[in-house]
């Protein structure tokens, strides 16, 4: 498989995503986004505990400025190498891998333009380090009060991958 072909893309049926995990997410947010914006409180980590340990919850700051990291699962800190929970992507970017963070805000720009879920990968990690694994994403933009995007969820798997 020619990993580099899989870069950012809207979600536009089910059929698009190929992680289980990841399309039951989307189908939650589908149910959800049916009367408007979805909402944040239809994603409750216990209907999801088999993607819950790799997600990432962000709230937007000042329309996508900065992002609050609100909650980092446990394989995502592993990943990332911080534990950065309560703390403005700004704040860490010091810390965090210059691609991943460019990755990152590339991702979170397209979800919050789009308003519309964002599949990432699968490609080659983009942590120098770490590029044998192969990663995926899907980024689903939130809304708490459903007049506004003001969450970001991410779930990530993270697979090994081959090293050449």
């Amino acid at each position: 498989m020619d990993l580099q072909q899989y870069g950012l893309r809207g979600v536009e049926d089910v059929s698009d995503i190929q992680d289980a995990g990841h399309r039951r997410l989307f189908e939650g947010w589908m149910r959800a986004a049916e009367t408007g914006l979805a909402r944040a409180s239809a994603f409750d980590p216990l209907d999801y505990l088999d993607t819950a340990k790799r997600w990432t919850l962000l709230d937007v700051i000042d329309g996508g400025a900065d992002f609050r990291l609100r909650f980092q699962g446990p394989d995502v800190v592993g990943y990332i190498g911080i534990e950065a929970t309560g703390r403005l992507i700004s704040e860490v970017s010091d810390q965090t891998d210059p691609k991943l963070l460019s990755r990152m805000a590339e991702m979170l720009s397209k979800a919050l333009e789009s308003g519309r879920p964002v599949l990432n990968g699968p490609q080659k990690s983009t942590i120098t380090h770490k590029d044998w694994i192969i990663v995926s994403s899907i980024t689903l933009p939130l809304s708490d009060t459903g007049e506004t995007l003001d969450r970001i969820l991410i779930a990530a798997t993270y697979d090994r991958g081959a090293t050449g």
